[in-house]
């Protein structure tokens, strides 16, 4: 018997989506999966910088045991896709490493990470979801240093468990019918780093409301601290609950995309898609799953085209045009994400890879 461990210390922010995923197809396959609450061992032998312990968050590690041999894989959800965004120590350890965010031009840009291509695998996505399962990851009630595991984790654990709804939740939300226009709340980030990001998102919302008959949700949402003059007329708040936060999505007839903090996949694409909501939107960085029939790559490519936020409103009011290409793109969109990015999707992708090589 073929056995996967989960070590259940990262946020389950990120990892509840493949791990439900895995623990259907558990099921009757003749492998059983068990979820361990200690640190796994391999961790002992790994010495991380310190940069790489700040980010375990996003790190989900598993062991398969079968018999007498024992091998190791890790899922590394981090938005990063830059080559500083892998755990370089755990390449190193690990017989497959599962990376959202996979981005294939690091390898040319990072010889040292080129020579892990062949074990460095796509991971299509991810979103916050409530695990068919959640009293399987009711939280370890003992500090864990090398997680950073403390008390508020006991109690961030307990009310994402509450709070986030489960994915039959996101399907039964799809039989909304929308009465609104356009989609897009973003939070709006102080540092820095991200400016030009912020700045792409005003650049969207300036547009848009130049199309003064197109109704919808728009703005930022903040934690704290002042936006600069310009953004502050889109400002809408604090950050609302997951649930509120999807039903404005779901009474949205289209939804506008724009990449994540670190040019990368946010949670929206797959909330989007998981919902079937018609999609107009930046060109995304990279592909997120290379084993996509060319038709149903070329319906999303079509949906992700903009390269400019002022190409957006245009694409958005001819869309709202035309009712039959919104209904047979939320039909597809569904099609789609149940083929390729659902958590059953994600993880029969894993297991492919972790069981047969």
């Amino acid at each position: 018997m073929t056995t996967i461990t989960y070590f259940d210390l990262a946020s389950e922010y990120y990892m509840a989506y493949p791990l439900d995923g895995l623990l259907m197809g558990a099921d009757g396959r003749g492998w059983k999966f068990r979820i361990a609450k200690k640190p796994p061992s391999i961790l002992c032998d790994i010495d991380l910088p310190r940069k790489d312990t700040e980010r375990l968050f996003a790190l989900g590690i598993f062991q398969v045991s079968s018999g007498t041999c024992t091998k190791w894989f890790c899922i590394d959800a981090h938005d990063n896709s830059a080559p500083e965004g892998y755990f370089g120590p755990v390449l190193e350890k690990f017989e497959h490493y599962f990376k959202l965010n996979y981005d294939p031009s690091v390898f040319v840009k990072d010889p040292e990470l080129a020579r892990f291509k062949a074990k460095i695998h796509p991971l299509g996505c991810t979103f916050a979801i409530r695990p068919a399962r959640p009293w399987l990851f009711l939280p370890r009630l003992t500090p864990c240093k090398a997680y950073g595991w403390n008390w508020f984790s006991i109690k961030r654990r307990l009310r994402s468990l509450q709070r986030n709804p489960s994915l039959q939740w996101y399907r039964d939300l799809r039989l909304r019918r929308p009465d609104k226009d356009v989609f897009l709340v973003r939070r709006y980030y102080h540092e820095s780093g991200h400016f030009q990001s912020n700045l792409n998102c005003l650049r969207i919302f300036e547009s848009v409301k130049k199309m003064s008959s197109v109704s919808g949700y728009m703005g930022f949402t903040a934690k704290s601290g002042a936006m600069p003059e310009d953004f502050r007329k889109y400002a809408l708040g604090p950050d609302r609950l997951m649930r509120d936060h999807l039903f404005l999505l779901a009474r949205s007839r289209v939804c506008i995309y724009m990449p994540g903090t670190y040019n990368c996949l946010s949670f929206k694409f797959g909330q989007y898609l998981a919902l079937g909501k018609p999609i107009v939107g930046l060109k995304l960085p990279f592909w997120p799953v290379p084993e996509m029939d060319e038709d149903d790559k070329k319906l999303l490519e079509e949906q992700f085209c903009c390269t400019e936020p002022e190409q957006i409103a245009a694409k958005v009011l001819e869309l709202l045009r035309d009712t039959k290409r919104l209904d047979f793109l939320k039909a597809n969109n569904i099609r789609i994400f149940e083929r390729y990015f659902s958590p059953q999707s994600v993880a029969r992708g894993i297991l492919n890879r972790v069981l047969h090589t």
